[in-house]
């Protein structure tokens, strides 16, 4: 209990949503911010937590440094976002709290992402260009490097608990992601299916229910799942810093590109798929034919 408060505090290190930009995840972890806010007029206090690699130097110095002011926030917190490796959550031992995911193809969740940063992180440059440089470059370091490395096998990164930067063949992280998506997270979800995914957060899950049964017909404390982080709608790419109208989908070269550089993320994906079958099945969630 917070003496302070005069709440009662949960638990530290029980629940974390492990988020892949452009899957979705920004929705759902609104989803879990509006459950948790469910708990104040309880007298309850969940504390939660966001930590993205996405925020550059703060990032860098919250794993880096143990006596930084973001540690007793990742350690006092209930419930978490990492948008960031897996293996982070080791390092910060959460490696024993439930965890979620949202897996998204990888042509979709590049081309997403692509649109949603074509300025700031991509220079308004054609994609294609990017990948041709680099082929011919690698990864280098520095402000780039977080916008470089999401455009190359970006989850299947995201999901070893080893760090990426160990000396692996791609046969063993590939290997070791593959083992994570399959025993490492209570349910995964797929983006094309989040409204789904969703309803399964709440099945076993029963506080991230869209609806609590204890509010009867009350509904004014409903949680539901909104669309967030949309591409912009000026993307100042073109002339005169006006729009560069980017399709919803990648013409065939492109897209060409972006599975050549994403193999391993496709074979995630399709592992993701198989375990999103078998949860629907699991939660009786098929109709009445057998179909998922």
């Amino acid at each position: 209990q917070d003496e302070a408060t005069n709440q009662m505090v949960a638990k530290e290190k029980q629940f974390f949503h492990l988020h892949h930009m452009k899957t979705g995840g920004t929705s759902i972890n609104s989803l879990i911010n509006c459950a948790l806010r469910r708990f104040t007029p309880l007298h309850e206090n969940v504390p939660f937590f966001s930590l993205s690699e996405c925020s550059g130097k703060s990032y860098i110095q919250c794993i880096e440094q143990e006596n930084n002011h973001c540690r007793p926030k990742v350690n006092s917190s209930a419930a978490m976002s990492y948008c960031a490796p897996l293996f982070q959550t080791n390092q910060f031992e959460w490696n024993q709290a439930d965890a979620v995911t949202v897996i998204r193809h990888p042509v979709d969740r590049v081309w997403s992402m692509f649109r949603f940063q074509t300025l700031s992180c991509y220079k308004c440059r054609n994609l294609t260009d990017i990948y041709a440089e680099l082929d011919e470059n690698g990864i280098t370091d520095g402000k780039g490097r977080t916008c470089q490395v999401q455009l190359m096998n970006h989850q299947t990164r995201n999901l070893l608990t080893s760090p990426a930067d160990q000396n692996f063949t791609e046969e063993e992280k590939l290997a070791e992601a593959l083992h994570n998506i399959n025993s490492r997270f209570a349910i995964v979800g797929l983006t094309e299916e989040l409204p789904t995914f969703a309803t399964m957060l709440g099945h076993t899950f029963p506080w991230l229910a869209e609806h609590l049964e204890s509010d009867g017909d009350d509904h004014k404390n409903d949680c539901k799942l909104r669309h967030a982080n949309s591409s912009p709608k000026n993307n100042r790419c073109g002339p005169r810093k006006t729009h560069w109208n980017l399709p919803d989908h990648p013409d065939e070269e492109t897209r060409q590109a972006i599975l050549e550089h994403n193999q391993l993320d496709l074979k995630i994906y399709e592992a993701a798929v198989k375990q999103f079958e078998r949860q629907k099945r699991a939660l009786g969630m098929e109709d009445s034919g057998g179909n998922v």
